[in-house]
């Protein structure tokens, strides 16, 4: 697979659903492939949008690429030109740490990334469709404004995501005994905590807060279809999201719920990864 070329976006004078106003700030992107537009519009784009913490990086691992992007693949990056992109706070574009803001920066909420994802789309490259747009599942408190990050809330806060994020037969079946999971906190929860900054984590996840779709989905006249995984923890099956609204809140035909069955392959959350399944 060829190398993504990574660029920056500039947003100038955006402003927030909050009512604050930002001069400038960057997005950050990935793309594979060569746009091609027809005189009508219609175009091979297609957008992956990456999930709350997550990056456009997420979409370049193996797991995932390594089953789509390559020659005859059902997103082959010959035949299609695939968008990857940081939203606000994430990846490397613009978030409280990167932009010395900390604690001031803009109270983001998932209507704003929204909003700063279409005008990439539409003033960048300037798209009025896309041919597919695929989504995956966003203690030294000193008021956000940290001289030193908080090691042992950070620590905590990584381990209860990352259980949300998984599945509790995945981590059996990965660490079965007490050495396995004492290397893998050595070799890959410390070396992590490095790079996680408080505010970064804290606006990423409270940017859910006030978004619901529900009202939405009657808008939708494009064909969609929503993907959960039964060993999902952050969305339990039980709790029917997908299905109610499919059933009850779109207009009949557009929509279609999918549930893959729990197995030694899915990972809870993290299974959007995981391409092969």
């Amino acid at each position: 697979m060829a190398k993504a070329n990574e660029r920056n976006f500039n947003i100038e004078d955006f402003t927030f659903d909050s009512g604050e106003i930002i001069d400038s700030f960057i997005i950050s992107y990935q793309t594979l492939g060569e746009l091609k537009v027809k005189p009508d519009g219609s175009n091979n784009a297609v957008v992956l949008l990456h999930g709350t913490t997550g990056s456009s990086a997420q979409f370049l691992v193996e797991e995932f690429a390594g089953a789509l992007f390559n020659r005859g693949q059902p997103l082959d990056a010959n035949e299609y030109f695939i968008i990857m992109h940081d939203a606000i706070d994430h990846g490397n574009s613009s978030k409280p740490s990167n932009t010395g803001l900390q604690a001031s920066f803009s109270k983001y909420q998932y209507p704003d990334m929204i909003r700063a994802d279409h005008v990439l789309l539409t003033e960048h490259f300037k798209l009025t469709r896309t041919r597919l747009t695929l989504g995956v599942s966003m203690g030294a408190w000193k008021g956000g404004n940290y001289e030193k990050q908080p090691a042992a809330g950070l620590g905590g806060a990584l381990m209860i995501q990352l259980f949300l994020l998984s599945s509790p037969s995945y981590w059996q079946r990965a660490f079965p005994a007490r050495e396995a999971v004492d290397n893998y906190v050595d070799e890959h929860i410390i070396p992590r905590l490095e790079g996680f900054d408080a505010n970064d984590q804290l606006y990423a996840w409270n940017a859910s807060q006030t978004y619901n779709p529900k009202a939405g989905l009657k808008n939708i006249r494009v064909p969609l279809t929503a993907v959960n995984v039964a060993d999902d923890l952050l969305n339990p099956i039980e709790l029917g999201f997908l299905e109610d609204g499919v059933t009850n809140d779109m207009t009949p035909g557009y929509g279609r719920a999918v549930t893959l069955p729990a197995s030694n392959e899915t990972t809870g959350q993290d299974s959007y990864i995981m391409s092969d399944l």
